[in-house]
């Protein structure tokens, strides 16, 4: 998935020879509110939205994408205008040529999802709406981290199966997909991660080392915090074909070269785990899932008790754990 000013990087891929299934995100939600109805120049329309499905078309995307500004919670209006706006967009992509499964974007603060006032007034919208939606899960910080968020989505895509994707989302979305969410999309970089609405603020971190994902502890820790356990008993070593049997402790440079590699390494590793769970016969993944959450927190105590040095258990783990209570 691409944000949609980063179309010519689709082009690029198609040329290239790389012909993967492509979504492109018209990522309205990250600018201004005020923004929303200009008025863009279009060599398919005059009507913003249905330029929009012809940009789509034309980059032959695996399912087309509604624009969306962020709904905060509790807006009700708001998210009736989105979900209305994503019927008339899908009308016009049911017409076109290009034949593909259509999504309305849904960018939502968490406590759409963690609030039991919103999340009822969430499930009954998109229900009687009756097309595909994408979650964006949005706010600052980590939207999915909390035990109320995590519950709150897996209620959510209980109440409306076959119909919900997470996208824009981090590891949650491999447990999202394990209680059946039908897609996900999993970010290279902490802001691709989280959803963060114009205005808002993400994480802020000074260490610009690369993060990397530790496959047992379901983690993503900066290269910089990895270099500095020794002793981890193989749990830095990986054998993806980046790797190539080598430690993540190397990633300490802050250069693009290491950043292209780390991501690289991530991607490789969360397919590896998702391809775990997902192998699982359907009734079986959920607990697949969690008992993978369940284990990461045991490989961080142990990891703790080895080497004096503990990195922090992610809170996502913890509320994805909290289910089994």
């Amino acid at each position: 998935m691409l944000e949609a000013d980063e179309a010519a990087t689709a082009v690029a891929m198609r040329r290239s020879g790389v012909d993967m299934p492509l979504i492109l995100d018209p990522a309205r939600y990250l600018r201004p509110a005020s923004s929303h109805r200009e008025q863009q120049p279009s060599l398919w329309s005059a009507d913003p939205l249905r330029a929009i499905v012809e940009g789509q078309a034309q980059h032959r995307v695996a399912a087309y994408l509604s624009p969306a500004g962020f709904i905060r919670a509790g807006d009700g209006p708001g998210l009736r205008t989105v979900l209305d706006e994503g019927v008339r967009f899908g009308e016009m992509a049911k017409q076109h040529s290009h034949r593909a499964p259509v999504l309305t974007t849904l960018p939502i603060s968490s406590g759409w999802l963690s609030r039991p006032d919103c999340r009822e007034l969430l499930i009954k919208a998109v229900v009687e709406a009756g097309n595909g939606v994408a979650l964006f899960p949005g706010g600052s910080g980590d939207p999915l981290g909390g035990p109320k968020a995590v519950a709150g989505l897996v209620e959510v895509l209980h109440a409306v199966p076959h119909d919900v994707s997470v996208l824009r989302t981090d590891l949650a979305g491999i447990g999202a997909m394990a209680f059946g969410a039908v897609a996900t999309s999993i970010g290279l970089s902490a802001s691709s991660r989280h959803t963060v609405p114009s205005g808002g603020r993400g994480f802020v971190q000074p260490d610009r080392s690369p993060r990397v994902l530790v496959d047992r502890l379901l983690s993503w820790p900066r290269g910089s915090q990895v270099a500095q356990i020794t002793r981890d008993d193989g749990l830095f070593t990986c054998e993806c074909p980046v790797c190539h049997g080598r430690s993540l402790r190397r990633f300490i440079r802050e250069d693009a070269q290491a950043v292209r590699e780390a991501a690289a390494h991530s991607v490789l590793t969360w397919r590896a785990i998702t391809d775990r769970v997902m192998v699982e016969p359907p009734d079986r993944r959920r607990s697949a899932w969690l008992q993978a959450c369940v284990n990461a927190i045991d490989e961080h105590a142990a990891l703790r008790a080895r080497s004096r040095i503990g990195l922090k258990i992610p809170d996502y783990l913890n509320s994805w754990t909290a289910l089994l209570a």
